[in-house]
């Protein structure tokens, strides 16, 4: 009997440059091993994020139509206590008041993003949700 084996991590890379987002879930994807998704805007990061359930979602702030504050609130709201794990993605040294006073990012990375600390933060967040979890 072969032994059942969990699924890859998925990971859902958000931003409106579709280039920059292609571009980073295709290092993710070589990197993590993962299963690595794409969305270009907030709204199709929520429903994407909503049908999926990803591990992580790297999310690009500023954004139009619904930003990634937004989105992050929205996501967070429909998954309490099992919301993912959301890592930010500014152009900015600091991030907008909105996300920072809400707590919704694990992390923060200021573009152009250097990748391999982006690489060591995930792959320690995925590897923490592998670990097996303590038995009562």
């Amino acid at each position: 009997m072969t032994p059942h084996r969990a699924p890859p991590p998925s990971i859902l890379v958000v931003d409106d440059d579709p280039d920059s987002a292609d571009l980073l879930a295709s290092v993710l994807r070589q990197e993590l091993a993962c299963d690595v998704q794409t969305a270009y805007d907030g709204d199709e990061a929520l429903h994407s994020a909503i049908a999926r359930r990803p591990d992580v979602v790297v999310m690009d702030v500023d954004m139009p139509r619904m930003n990634g504050p937004e989105a992050a609130l929205l996501l967070r709201n429909a998954y309490p206590g099992m919301a993912p794990l959301m890592v930010a993605l500014t152009a900015h040294e600091r991030l907008p008041a909105a996300a920072a006073n809400e707590t919704l990012f694990a992390h923060h990375f200021v573009k152009p993003v250097d990748l391999d600390a982006l690489v060591t933060a995930l792959d320690s967040a995925l590897e923490r949700e592998r670990e097996p979890q303590a038995q009562v």
